[in-house]
């Protein structure tokens, strides 16, 4: 089926779900997953927002808002410049504008960002050290810094590995059988560095097919201690 809305457009019988997803995350009983957006969205909006309501306080600091008379000249209170000039009609200057006061960003707001950010990085697993951004990492032992490194690359080996053993793996599944049932003729294929021709109507079932994963073999520092 193809679905717009609530409306489908198209249908077409199938044999099998014709469909290969790859999701980093899988959620059960759901057949797309979450993403690391998924994870992150909310925050940063809020980040977003706070961010542009300081900017805004800055602005607002730095070209406040006045209430004025009619005896100032318009044009020159609408142009905010350095060493700008107001002209005003009479001489009680102090009685024909006045600025209106405006309450400024509480300090604390810089400090729920930096809240954001560490709740970013306990979600993702995605962490400043494996960054290399985090300016208080000398201040740390080696040890434990490689500790968090390794656990941010598990869990991006984790990622990799269900991308592969979900979408990719069910990709060449779908593209084996698309090859048995509708290859009419044998082709000529390069099989180690040899021209060899195949003929995909002399295959087996597909209960001799298996799609290896080549992830979890460790890294170079494992293997070396495994050694």
């Amino acid at each position: 089926y193809v679905v717009i809305g609530n409306k489908i457009v198209h249908e077409e019988d199938a044999e099998i779900i014709p469909f290969a997803v790859i999701t980093p995350m899988i959620m059960p009983h759901r057949h797309i997953g979450r993403s690391y957006a998924d994870l992150t969205k909310d925050i940063q909006l809020i980040k977003s927002t706070m961010i542009r309501g300081q900017l805004d306080n800055m602005y607002l600091s730095n070209n406040g808002r006045h209430f004025i008379s009619d005896r100032v000249n318009v044009e020159d209170m609408l142009v905010s410049r350095p060493g700008g000039l107001v002209r005003v009609q009479g001489q009680d200057v102090g009685g024909a504008f006045a600025p209106l006061q405006h309450t400024p960003f509480p300090p604390s707001s810089f400090t729920m960002i930096e809240f954001l950010d560490s709740m970013k990085e306990k979600r993702t697993g995605v962490t400043a050290y494996n960054q290399g951004l985090d300016s208080n990492s000398l201040n740390k032992t080696a040890t434990g810094v490689q500790q968090i490194m390794n656990a941010a690359a598990q869990r991006l080996e984790l990622v990799a590995r269900t991308f592969a053993e979900t979408g990719v793996k069910e990709l060449f599944m779908l593209t084996h059988r698309l090859v048995r049932k509708y290859y009419t003729k044998p082709d000529i294929v390069r099989l180690r560095n040899e021209w060899v021709e195949v003929d995909p109507r002399e295959w087996k079932n597909r209960q001799d097919l298996s799609v290896s994963v080549g992830l979890g073999t460790g890294n170079k520092d494992q293997q070396l201690v495994h050694l």
